[in-house]
């Protein structure tokens, strides 16, 4: 998904507050974060990577951002109940 990641690039990852694992072969970047924290463009725009052409790694990549969204969204919704009397 990401262009031939470095090693530089990824202690530079790997040294974010958020991030807890970083691990990379030929064609495969796995980060593992806090997304209450940060979130996956501001990680790979600090590192200096870009994600490969295609259609597939576009999609999957807006999939991992809409997810993060999702899941601060989450975190920060205060709950309520409906049948409470005010």
């Amino acid at each position: 998904m990401v262009k031939e990641a470095k090693t530089d690039e990824l202690a530079k990852l790997a040294q974010q507050n958020s991030v807890t694992n970083v691990t990379c072969n030929k064609k495969t970047l796995t980060i593992s974060y806090s997304a209450d924290i940060a979130n996956l463009e501001n990680l790979l725009m600090l590192a200096g990577l870009n994600i490969a052409g295609g259609f597939i790694n576009r999609l999957r990549y807006k999939l991992y951002l809409f997810s993060d969204n999702n899941l601060r969204d989450g975190a920060v919704h205060k709950p309520h109940c409906c049948n409470k009397i005010h």
